[in-house]
């Protein structure tokens, strides 16, 4: 690697430009594994006053897929039943569903009619995780932004309040899709003959060897690939308040994110679809649209005893008309579904004391009132798409612990 960095400050104590600064970078990285590539950072700044800073900043970036991406060999893995998506697919898909006419077809040479409407996966493939050597390329990405900042002193309070404006592209992202493969091949109209039914190894076929696990999946072939590209983009607030009260000194800290965009497509050629807002696993083009914490200090004239409060936020999260309706086979119809994760706020408080020469003494408890996750539905098997922890939607955004009662205690040593 070379890497360069050069800041030009242009102009200082000015009018109408107490500071305008502008920062360059550039790293040329080569890697014998796979090749090389350069990337490069713009960032400025101007400041028309000490109290208030525009911002801006350009960049790209360049990963090459690691040695396990590109050499890994057959690795083998099973899976359950359960990633199937015929596996009961008459119970769990509407007749009209392309997955259901695409098991339908597929089960009815092996079964029969009869028993491909009765499938049940007894037993599930072995996903062979294979190298993309010949086929990956380089991730790269691109990043820009603008902000202002405003900072400023009325009376005792300290006050500083940002916004920035971020947009992030990224291309080519290097991943596998594991029994995602599976349902993008039985959704697809152009089944049995699209990308992903070609990774798939043909189900078992109906011999006395077979037995009961005729028209089971054997294996597919789970490859690291280029995903075509993901694309979000959102704004920034951080807030920051200090003053005196009482003769002790309260801090407040709020930071927010309202995202405008989670945007994903597969495959050049498939549509880019919006996903913000939505239910679904995080940095795989789902999330809240909006998500917060607020953290408030107070610490005593003495500056031993400090109290702290916050608050963790986590934006609305909805899925349903991605979904669509459940229809159950057989003659069940539409069932009822939950595909919405609520507002979901969560508390939390402390107090700590400082002894003089010796340490501190912290206690306090985490999610105050007991706040629970939300919960949803179990998604259509052959759609699945949604993890859960039991009933609950699973996401690092929320505590599957509950309240929690916590003491830290520590020594200082000179």
């Amino acid at each position: 690697e070379v890497y360069g960095e050069l800041g030009i400050p242009i102009l200082a104590d000015r009018p109408f430009a107490h500071l305008l600064r502008l920062d360059l970078s550039g790293r040329y990285t080569h890697y014998k594994s796979f090749g090389s590539d350069f990337t490069y950072n713009i960032r400025g700044q101007w400041a028309p006053t000490e109290y208030l800073k525009f911002r801006g900043s350009y960049g790209t970036n360049f990963r090459a897929p690691n040695l396990f991406e590109q050499f890994v060999g057959d690795q083998v893995g099973f899976l359950g039943g359960g990633v199937d998506p015929c596996n009961l697919f008459a119970l769990t898909s509407a007749p009209s569903d392309t997955v259901y006419q695409n098991c339908l077809a597929e089960l009815t040479p092996i079964l029969g009619p009869a028993g491909a409407l009765n499938y049940f996966a007894i037993s599930g493939p072995a996903a062979i995780t294979r190298g993309g050597l010949d086929g990956i390329k380089a991730e790269k990405s691109t990043s820009w932004g603008l902000g202002a900042v405003l900072n400023v002193s009325p009376g005792n309070v300290d006050l500083v309040f940002s916004i920035d404006y971020w947009n992030i592209t990224v291309k080519d992202e290097v991943f596998i899709l594991n029994n995602l493969i599976l349902n993008r091949c039985y959704e697809a109209q152009d089944f049995p003959n699209n990308e992903f039914c070609n990774l798939i190894a043909p189900r078992l076929p109906a011999t006395p060897q077979s037995g009961p696990l005729a028209g089971t999946l054997t294996s597919f072939i789970n490859p690291y690939l280029n995903i075509s590209r993901q694309k979000v983009s959102g704004i920034d607030f951080d807030l920051l308040l200090a003053t005196e009260i009482g003769g002790g000194e309260f801090v407040f800290k709020a930071r927010a994110t309202r995202n405008l965009h989670q945007q994903f497509q597969l495959f050049d050629g498939a549509p880019l679809q919006e996903f913000n807002g939505t239910l679904g696993t995080q940095g795989f083009g789902a999330g809240p649209k909006f998500v917060a914490d607020m953290d408030a200090q107070y610490t005593v004239p003495s500056g031993n005893i400090t109290f702290h409060y916050g608050i963790k936020i986590v934006g609305k999260q909805d899925s349903t008309d991605l979904v669509g309706p459940y229809v159950a086979g057989l003659g069940v119809g539409p069932l009822n579904t939950d595909f919405v994760a609520e507002s979901y706020w969560e508390h939390a408080a402390s107090i700590q004391f400082r002894i003089e020469d010796l340490g501190e003494i912290t206690m306090g408890v985490s999610n105050l009132f007991n706040e629970k996750p939300p919960t949803i539905s179990q998604i259509p098997v052959s759609r699945g798409r949604y993890a859960r922890i039991g009933n609950y939607f699973n996401s690092s955004n929320y505590d599957y612990v509950g309240r929690s009662f916590f003491l830290n205690v520590t020594r200082s040593f000179k």
